[in-house]
């Protein structure tokens, strides 16, 4: 197990994941990484698999996402809404 980690805003630098998506790692450690996604309107995220559980809740707008791989439904969350 990773020892505990405590970062401040200062060491949580952006970087342009995918045009018009930037990503910023607040904490990562052996079995779980926290990242906060910035998306302007309209920008798109190819899909995509991770190697462990992916989690996330919508602060503000709305995203249109595939939970499940191939052949799973489109699903639009909300603010306050959230995906496993």
């Amino acid at each position: 197990m990773s020892e505990p980690l405590v970062r401040g805003a200062e060491a949580m630098r952006a970087s342009e994941a995918f045009p018009g998506v930037t990503r910023r790692t607040l904490a990562s450690g052996d079995n779980l990484t926290l990242v906060q996604i910035d998306c302007l309107a309209g920008a798109v995220v190819p899909e995509h698999v991770h190697p462990h559980e992916q989690a996330g809740t919508v602060v503000s707008g709305r995203i249109v996402l595939r939970v499940g791989g191939e052949g799973a439904p489109e699903r639009e969350i909300a603010p306050g809404g959230g995906y496993l």
